[in-house]
């Protein structure tokens, strides 16, 4: 009996042995397949595979994806994973959790993790981000999968179920509309083992890192939007895999990636919002070796619902102010002035000064910024870019210096107004866009206004 068990689970080694030969599995997988989240709708929840992504977040989401790999193959592997992302009120930080569960023929591991992350704002374009999640996973036999002759033998029962902490770390930089990052999966993994052993088959695994990069294009022309993402994922001393798609964005609403994972196949996913709430998506691979010849491709379904999305807080209230604060609370018309701008257009303002070298605004008259500050606030969806200019009486990096200071102080008022930080964007141009004769400090130096949304 026990000789039949051993050669039952040599025929899974075998079988695994085999999708490994035609590049599906990867020798890290071997010891157990898809420690590192192998999942085609990671570009739509990044924090499959990196936990410091919840930082970033602005609103609460729940994710539920059911994966079947290489569908109609005995004991193929099959995932189920229901992740939730909540945003905090301090904006900097998030939290999250991930439940997920893998079977592989014999072999089902359980996962539970919790995670916590932090957003560090290093200038105004660019943030680092940091995540650490930390939970348990168990390791334990499908019994329902025993050949009912085998229930008795000793052998079987040597493979106790056990319960081990489990961990992982991710960091994040980004910079506008790029996004690097480097995450570690399985902080306290004994390393993974190249040897099927019949007495621990299921009990090792390894440290898999990934390295991910991707930069949204946003044309300024049309409704859609283009990113290009690129994973690398490495285990130990095992082959890296190269995970690289375009995502396809329309309005936000309905979606198209393309996909290629090299020594695996081609992906191809789409989905659409349902409602405000909810998202949709299918995503379907067929492997590129023989093995894919075989099996009916791998089916991947997802699900989210987002809610609790961060509001801007309401304006502190006075006694007798009630009507005028709900009024003020509504969208209002641009001024004048400032409605015929198209998007990109400068508006040079006209009263804002500073002393001689430095930063510090000149009190004395304000009137304008408390007038875009009231702008802002009532008119939430505008995002303005504050670009300060000076003459080449200064040299080029001082004055690059000393403009990007006046912008962010300028900025830093407007917000102090009751406009939001997303709001304004600035920009010091030193004295390399000058008006006229770059002696002419009067119209050089300068502070304009345009609009990036309107």
């Amino acid at each position: 009996m026990k000789t039949r068990l051993y050669h039952f689970f040599n025929i899974l080694l075998h079988q695994l042995a085999f999708l490994t030969c035609f590049g599906l599995l990867t020798p890290s997988q071997l010891s157990h397949a898809q420690q590192a989240p192998l999942m085609t709708h990671y570009y739509l929840n990044r924090f499959l595979f990196n936990p410091s992504q919840i930082a970033l977040q602005n609103e609460n989401q729940l994710h539920l994806i059911y994966r079947n790999q290489w569908a109609g193959l005995q004991g193929a592997p099959e995932t189920f994973l229901l992740t939730y992302q909540h945003a905090l009120p301090a904006k900097k930080m998030g939290l999250g959790a991930t439940l997920k569960r893998e079977n592989l023929n014999l072999i089902a591991q359980t996962s539970a993790l919790a995670s916590y992350a932090y957003l560090v704002n290093l200038n105004t374009k660019q943030t680092l981000s940091f995540g650490l999640s930390l939970g348990t996973m168990y390791s334990s036999i499908n019994w329902d999968k025993v050949m009912l002759e085998d229930l008795i033998d000793p052998k079987l029962y040597s493979n106790d179920d056990q319960f081990q902490a489990d961990g992982n770390f991710g960091v994040l930089y980004t910079y506008n509309n790029l996004q690097l990052g480097l995450a570690v999966h399985h902080l306290f993994a004994r390393g993974a083992s190249r040897k099927f052993d019949l007495n621990n088959a299921f009990l090792r695994y390894g440290n898999h890192s990934i390295l991910s990069a991707s930069y949204k294009i946003k044309p300024k022309q049309g409704d859609f939007t283009f990113e290009p993402i690129l994973l690398y994922r490495f285990a130990n001393t095992f082959p890296g895999q190269i995970d690289l798609s375009l995502l396809t964005e329309w309005k936000e609403k309905a979606w198209l990636s393309v996909g290629y994972r090299n020594s695996y196949g081609y992906a191809l996913s789409m989905g659409f919002k349902i409602s405000e709430n909810i998202r949709a998506s299918y995503a379907y691979e067929i492997a590129n070796q023989n093995v894919g010849i075989a099996s009916n491709g791998t089916h991947e379904i997802m699900l989210n619902y987002t809610f609790g999305k961060k509001k801007n807080p309401e304006p502190v209230q006075e006694k007798g102010t009630v009507e005028k604060t709900t009024k003020s609370a509504q969208p209002s018309l641009l001024p004048e002035k400032y409605a015929s701008l198209s998007i990109g257009q400068p508006y040079i303002l006209q009263t804002i000064k500073f002393g001689n070298n430095r930063h510090e605004l000149d009190k004395s008259d304000l009137a304008e910024l408390d007038e875009w500050g009231e702008i802002l606030r009532t008119n939430r969806k505008l995002q303005i870019e504050i670009g300060v200019h000076t003459d080449n009486t200064i040299n080029n990096n001082t004055s690059q210096t000393l403009t990007q200071r006046r912008a962010e102080a300028i900025k830093q008022y407007i917000i102090s107004k009751g406009a939001k930080p997303y709001q304004l964007s600035s920009v010091g141009y030193g004295n390399l866009r000058p008006l006229q004769d770059n002696l002419d400090e009067i119209n050089n130096n300068r502070v304009e206004i345009k609009f990036l949304k309107k």
